[in-house]
């Protein structure tokens, strides 16, 4: 009867501890997002005030570069002043690292698939159509700058604040509610109907890997190769095809073949550069996705996930993330910005 006690009395400790660690975690969070919002728009203030325009790499570098300089110092701060169990990390093969990145790849693919068939859903019950703000903003940035900050500076910061801090607060409430709430976490971060899914979904296989390993290289390496692909490849490809010759754009199934192909001899070596390049990437993407299937289910152990000793109720973990007071306004706060986000891109 006593030893029930106890158990009773260190489940209820450790309920009230873990709600306590995440309203603090998600009120960091808060602290980023706040702080970003803030120093972009001002950084945003001061370009329009100075007499000479910019050049756009200049300002996409000002514009960028004010969402860190202040706000991950401060946040940084604000998550590693409380110190962490240290635990030993693990060293794992590159195939692991390899077949993890391809993973990426197949969760990318379906995930997308899904949220464009929600989107459509969408669209067809409210009439609304609104535009990713991902392509929008990417479109509009020189490469350069997409280069250093997507592929370099965000998988740093992202992996940092989801990964190393937030796993290392919440790895002793079980390595299931640790990888759940990071990638929950992590897909909300992004404010965004079209990144959602698919941050969700890569911020699992992230969290797990660092978790699993403890080396935050890693999830940093397969986070910087998966936005090369999406923030430089995806678009050049993009690019390639939007600036082939306005009459190979113009090319439709209504027109005849011989008119067709008189077009074709003038451009050829546009329509077999932009064709390789389109055939690279798909095969590329399909490859990847298989190959990260066929890893997932040869490996499944790696990836099964522990309970702790004195483990977080899974009936009571959203109360447990949201059910504070940093939690509710991260909630609250990621969803109103995914609505904003949404309607500000409507078309």
């Amino acid at each position: 009867m006593n030893d029930n006690k106890i158990i009773i009395e260190d489940k209820n400790s450790n309920y009230k501890d873990a709600r306590k660690t995440f309203s603090y975690l998600l009120f960091c969070l808060v602290v980023y997002y706040t702080l970003s919002y803030v120093t972009s728009m001002g950084m945003s203030y001061f370009i329009k005030e100075i007499p000479n325009n910019l050049s756009q790499t200049l300002t996409g570098t000002l514009l960028f570069a004010a969402q860190y300089i202040i706000a991950f110092p401060v946040t940084a701060y604000l998550l590693t002043r409380k110190k962490t169990e240290k635990t030993e990390q693990t060293v794992v093969p590159v195939k692991t690292i390899a077949g993890t990145t391809c993973m990426c790849f197949t969760s990318s693919v379906t995930s997308n698939i899904v949220t464009l068939i929600i989107i459509f859903l969408i669209t067809s019950v409210t009439g609304l159509v609104s535009t990713n703000p991902l392509v929008a903003v990417g479109m509009a940035l020189p490469y350069p700058v997409m280069f250093v900050f997507s592929v370099i500076v965000a998988p740093i910061v992202e992996e940092l604040l989801f990964r190393k801090w937030f796993i290392d607060h919440t790895y002793k409430y079980g390595q299931g509610i640790s990888v759940l709430a990071a990638a929950l976490c992590f897909g909300l971060f992004h404010a965004n109907v079209y990144q959602f899914l698919y941050a969700f979904l890569i911020g699992f296989i992230l969290s797990t890997i660092y978790i699993k390993t403890k080396k935050i290289i890693y999830p940093i390496i397969i986070h910087m190769i998966f936005n090369f692909f999406g923030s430089i490849v995806l678009p050049l490809q993009e690019y390639l095809v939007n600036n082939m010759p306005a009459e190979l754009l113009e090319i439709d199934i209504t027109m005849s073949p011989e008119k067709i192909l008189d077009l074709i001899p003038d451009n050829i070596g546009m329509l077999m550069l932009v064709s390789m390049a389109v055939i690279l990437v798909g095969l590329g993407m399909l490859t990847a996705a298989i190959i990260g299937t066929v890893f997932f289910f040869k490996n499944k152990t790696f990836f099964k996930l522990y309970r702790a000793e004195i483990d977080v109720p899974k009936n009571k973990f959203l109360m447990v993330m949201f059910g504070n007071v940093g939690g509710a306004i991260f909630l609250i706060g990621s969803i109103a910005l995914t609505v904003y986000n949404f309607i500000l891109f409507l078309q």
